[in-house]
């Protein structure tokens, strides 16, 4: 009988805190509400959009120069109650929890911050050459699960007393129950699990201007690494076994009637311990990227290459696990003191039984050469509608290897006519397709977008900007889970944290400068 058949929650009940925290930076959604051309390089200038299409260089200024840096913004909601469910030997049980006053378990979704770009470019010639660092792409899971879990439970199995667990019981007859249980379970977690994956970028190329056409060669850098971390164990607090006025049959048709029996189980080990250690996957991944630009007034269109070999994330990790997955056969013992057992036909009191070992599945994982092998090569493209300020961007990677990433994203913006100054509310959105032959998951879009207010003021050779953001992606996510899913259950589920969010937590403020001569 595996454990978690057995511990089937009828009635479950949270106490302590516990939270899940997804975090993400997204350099080319956070620069865009500086300038659109970070997003789509259709609409770039300069050392603005070099890194996705190098072609932006042909329109290189003499000398140009841009920063920009981004506060962290937070989404957070409570969560009072939530549904899972069990498969159990022979069905699947669906359970609910509730989370009791003055505890808490709730989501988190952050935007982080931290230096979103340096870059310069300088024009020599008819040629603009140019040179950046950038965030990148980063995306995190965390979750810590602290304090205790109890309520009531039922088992999918009966259990069953004979002669030699009881001398009152007569030699060949079987008693079986199938009670209710009162438990609790103690969740410590010393160090939260967390999962995460960056790719930081360098950039070097140069571009030149034909008429309306732009070309451009570079070299990216992208430093690309994921890692993982974390354990966890599971305490058994209490295990109670009650039956109040029931009439059970025994092997032979013979009736017992049990009055008023509880039995404490004694068990002092964890049920579950897990501890996963990665020192890291990572690569550094160097690109020869290719790119042109055609600007038709109106209508603005950029497609390039990336070519690269493909790589492999290398490193190291550890993986340790041990978890009750079967009752014993026999009990070590029974404390029967304050059991009263009439023969043939009364059970009441109370018993003790002591369980010194389970039967347990346990694993250990360790190497050294660890490796995940991505796609290298991609094909860039960009539109942009310049009368009502659309644009879509993306990068498709060559399905060439066991994981690959590839990426859509698009915007669309309102200029506001404020004296002196240039307002933009804008919304930008990208999603992330994860792919390649090691991916059979269905859901495999990870989605990211931002609602956003720029201002900018440009005095002489310098531009000011200050843009105000806030993060919807965990709508985004909600949304997207909710119109993929093709299970109504699997819709009711969506961890939605839009309805509670505290909308001056997810602020986020930036600040960037540009030089331009």
């Amino acid at each position: 009988m595996v454990l978690l058949s057995f511990l089937l929650f009828s009635a479950l009940y949270i106490e302590g805190e516990s939270y899940v925290k997804i975090y993400r930076s997204s350099q080319e959604i956070d620069l865009f509400f500086l300038e659109k051309g970070f997003f789509n390089p259709a609409g770039g200038f300069g050392i603005i959009g070099a890194g996705s299409n190098p072609a932006t260089l042909g329109k290189s200024p003499d000398v140009q120069f841009f920063t920009a840096f981004s506060l962290a913004g937070v989404s957070a909601s409570d969560i009072d109650t939530f549904s899972f469910e069990f498969e159990g030997d022979e069905d699947t049980v669906n359970n609910s929890a509730s989370v009791l006053p003055g505890s808490r378990l709730y989501g988190q979704y952050r935007a982080l911050g931290g230096v979103n770009f340096i870059g310069f470019s300088k024009r020599i010639g008819m040629f603009g050459v140019g040179m950046s660092y950038g965030s990148g792409y980063k995306l995190g899971v965390e979750a810590s699960l602290s304090g205790s879990i109890y309520g009531n439970m039922r088992a999918d199995e009966v259990f069953e007393f004979t002669h030699d667990d009881f001398s009152e019981i007569p030699d060949g007859d079987t008693v079986s129950v199938n009670p209710l249980f009162k438990g609790a379970i103690t969740l410590d977690n010393e160090v939260p699990l967390r999962v995460e994956y960056s790719d930081v970028p360098i950039f070097l190329g140069a571009g030149v201007n034909v008429g309306p056409l732009g070309f451009g060669a570079g070299l990216k850098f992208q430093n690309c690494r994921i890692l993982g971390e974390g354990g966890f164990a599971a305490h058994m607090d209490s295990f109670v076994v009650e039956v109040r006025d029931t009439v059970v049959l025994d092997g032979n048709g013979d009736s017992w009637i049990i009055e008023d029996f509880s039995a404490e189980l004694d068990f002092d080990q964890d049920l579950a311990t897990a501890e996963i250690y990665s020192s890291g996957l990572s690569a550094t991944h160097t690109v020869l990227t290719l790119g042109s630009i055609l600007d038709g007034g109106f209508l603005k269109i950029s497609w390039g290459f990336d070519f690269g070999a493909n790589y492999d994330l290398s490193g190291g990790y550890s993986w340790d696990f041990s978890i009750v997955s079967e009752l014993p056969d026999s009990f070590a013992s029974v404390d029967s003191t304050n059991l009263t057992i009439v023969q043939d036909s009364l059970i009441s009191g109370r018993a003790v039984i002591v369980i010194d070992s389970m039967i347990r599945e346990q694993g250990t994982e360790f190497d050294d050469d660890a490796s995940l092998t991505f796609s290298g090569s991609s094909f860039n493209f960009g539109f942009l509608i310049e009368p009502i300020n659309l644009g879509v961007s993306g990068k498709l990677a060559f399905p060439s290897a066991d994981y690959s990433l590839s990426k859509v994203g698009l915007y669309t913006y309102i200029p506001i006519p404020v004296p002196v100054i240039d307002v933009r509310l804008g919304l930008a959105a990208s999603f992330i397709f994860l792919g390649g032959s090691e991916i059979d998951m269905d859901w495999r879009v990870i989605p990211a977008a931002t609602l956003g207010l720029s201002f900018s003021y440009e005095r002489d050779y310098l531009r000011f900007y200050l843009p105000v953001k806030y993060d919807v992606s965990h709508i985004a996510t909600a949304i997207l889970n909710s119109v993929l899913s093709d299970d109504e259950d699997d819709r009711n589920a969506v961890f939605d944290m839009s309805g509670s969010s505290n909308i001056w937590d997810n602020l986020a403020f930036g600040f960037g400068f540009s030089v331009k001569m």
